[in-house]
């Protein structure tokens, strides 16, 4: 993104001015990159200004991911993701005992103090690992996608049947369609 402001001195004789000035810039913006003195000449001729024009460039934020599920394919990861995370937890003994003990405290594999009560028969740097594991594997997506399918299913103002961003009036590129 590149524009440019518009300096003060015109922005406080008001908004006809101001758009005045922004017509004017359109037919004489070529010059700053071409000939920068000539704009500048230009500037004064016309406004009485001596300061040059203050470039203003963003670049690009990138990409977002949109989610773009049905409802129903929402519901079916939902389930995938209980189901993993049952087998998971039956996978090993390890698994099963840190997990029962500790599958609603996995915020402990985040902090540096010890585990109080850990009686898993596994180290705290064992626990803690397989806490986090299964945060990032289970609980987090769960939670995330939960998340997305109450706020599909409650809004009472979008009808949630199909690919929402379709509905909101959304298109695939062709690239990616």
């Amino acid at each position: 993104y590149k524009n440019y402001e518009i300096p003060s001195d015109i922005i406080d004789q008001g908004p006809e001015v101001a758009d005045e000035f922004r017509t004017w810039f359109k037919s004489v913006a070529y010059l700053l990159e071409r000939d920068p003195d000539a704009f500048v000449i230009r500037l004064y001729a016309r406004w009485g200004i001596l300061t040059n024009v203050k470039a203003i460039e963003i670049r690009n934020s990138g990409s977002t991911k949109m989610d773009d599920r049905s409802i129903e394919q929402i519901k079916e990861d939902i389930d995938k993701l209980i189901k993993k995370a049952g087998r998971f937890y039956y996978a090993s003994t390890k698994n099963k005992k840190i997990l029962s003990a500790f599958s609603r405290l996995s915020f402990l594999a985040y902090k540096d103090e010890q585990i109080y009560n850990n009686e898993t028969g596994y180290s705290d740097s064992e626990v803690k690992a397989l806490l986090k594991y299964y945060d990032e594997k289970f609980k987090q997506p769960l939670k995330d996608t939960l998340i997305l399918y109450y706020r599909l299913e409650l809004n009472p103002d979008i009808e949630m049947k199909g690919q929402y961003l379709e509905r909101l009036g959304f298109h695939s590129c062709n690239h990616c369609n």
